[in-house]
């Protein structure tokens, strides 16, 4: 059984813990006075940011290429990787390692 004060945050779709970030986010709101997402500068980068445009920036581990990708697909992500070869093509073969979805 789980313990301590805030446990409760730990069941992430709960209704006690969504309400309580329900709440900070009014009081996040407030403080910055408005909501961000309302701004062109927020539409602009989201659109960048969310772009099937995108080039995906990999890291070397070895004999592979790593991407931790983001899209309409894997809004939570997932970490793929390539060989040096497949990436080289323009159209790159990426074999999931972890799915965050």
């Amino acid at each position: 059984e789980r313990q301590g004060q805030h446990a409760w945050l730990e069941e992430v779709l709960g209704e006690q813990a969504l309400e309580w970030v329900r709440a900070g986010n009014v009081e996040a709101i407030d403080r910055l006075g408005g909501d961000p997402t309302d701004s062109p500068l927020y539409t602009r980068l989201y659109s960048i940011l969310t772009s099937k445009e995108k080039i995906p920036h990999i890291s070397k581990l070895g004999a592979h290429y790593y991407n931790f990708w983001t899209d309409s697909e894997n809004p939570r992500g997932v970490l793929r990787r390539t060989s040096f070869n497949s990436y080289r093509s323009g159209e790159p073969t990426w074999e999931t390692v972890l799915s965050i979805d």
